[in-house]
């Protein structure tokens, strides 16, 4: 967690760290899952995860328990996942599969 460190006072991150942090710590291929501690935190997490760099955080695994909102349904396919346990997966694999 030494990469969080430049962008984190304690353990709070501002808002237009949270994107840099996240950059920071995800490594292609890691385990995601976005959770907060109320819908817009998750909101909020699910749309930075969306716009991070996609060079630098790719082939992400998505643990996600609930497709519940339009944020995390933007993130699942703006991310270039090698794997998720939503059903998002399957369908993003096929759309590609017929492009």
């Amino acid at each position: 967690m030494d990469a969080a460190k430049r962008y984190a006072s304690g353990k709070l991150v501002t808002p237009e760290n949270t994107k840099a942090l996240l950059e920071a710590v995800i490594r292609p291929g890691d385990r995601v899952c976005l959770e907060g501690d109320n819908q817009k935190q998750a909101d909020f997490l699910a749309e930075t995860l969306a716009s991070v760099d996609p060079s630098r955080v790719h082939d992400l695994h998505i643990i996600q328990t609930a497709l519940y909102s339009q944020h995390i349904l933007i993130c699942l396919t703006a991310v270039s996942l090698a794997s998720s346990t939503s059903p998002i997966r399957n369908h993003k694999t096929q759309r590609a599969r017929e492009h």
